[in-house]
């Protein structure tokens, strides 16, 4: 893996731990190889440093990304996240007469849009997916998977409306038993302890979330 790839890999993984997976799965999703204590200690350098932390032996920003650029760029990025990163292209090369690549555009635009945790899922999904879809030039992503946090019904709807699935992980103090389930799939194990011993399963379900502003309505999920 070549520094920048290194870097984007890096940048995944942090941007996974802050929208509140566990540093297995982020690190699964970024491909990266690491402990859960170096995974906090990058987690946390970035909460203090930015983009700093996760270059190894490299300090601030690409040289065309400094200063007035990186800050019009952030700034561009956050009020328009649906735009293009082809197209934001042109805009600082119009502004600032510079040819930055997009794959330098794309690695600001993941940074923008993670936040830290408090943020609610139900504000900045909706703009993550955009801002994803525009990187990744993806017409439509269809499955996401998010924190129960993000299981607004309102929220559901809507990106059921737009052609998505959305799947999420419910503890067991987060549903009223299996009789409040449907579809209950059969049950792996997720986790074992040293001794080989199951201490948490999984299964696949669905379930119903009522549509608060549709009396009588229900999400399906």
């Amino acid at each position: 893996m070549d520094k920048q790839q290194d870097w984007a890999a890096k940048a995944h993984l942090v941007a996974c731990m802050q929208q509140g997976q566990s540093w297995q799965r982020a690190a699964d999703h970024a491909g990266v190889q690491i402990s859960q204590s170096n995974a906090y200690r990058l987690w946390r350098a970035f909460q203090q440093h930015g983009e700093m932390a996760l270059r190894d032996g490299r300090h601030g920003h690409p040289r065309k990304l400094r200063g007035e650029v990186r800050t019009f760029l952030e700034a561009y990025c956050r009020k328009t996240p649906q735009t293009a990163s082809s197209a934001v292209q042109i805009v600082l090369q119009e502004q600032f007469n510079l040819n930055v690549s997009i794959s330098q555009i794309n690695r600001v635009r993941i940074l923008v849009t993670t936040h830290r945790g408090d943020q609610h899922l139900t504000i900045g999904l909706p703009a993550l997916l955009t801002s994803y879809e525009q990187a990744a030039d993806l017409q439509c992503l269809e499955r996401v998977v998010v924190d129960r946090e993000g299981m607004a019904a309102e929220l559901l709807a809507t990106l059921a409306s737009q052609g998505r699935t959305v799947v999420t992980v419910l503890r067991t103090d987060q549903y009223a038993g299996l009789e409040s389930l449907r579809e209950v799939g059969e049950f792996v194990p997720l986790r074992v302890d040293r001794q080989g011993k199951v201490i948490r399963e999984v299964a696949l379900a669905r379930f119903s979330i009522p549509l608060p502003e549709h009396r009588g309505h229900y999400h399906d999920k």
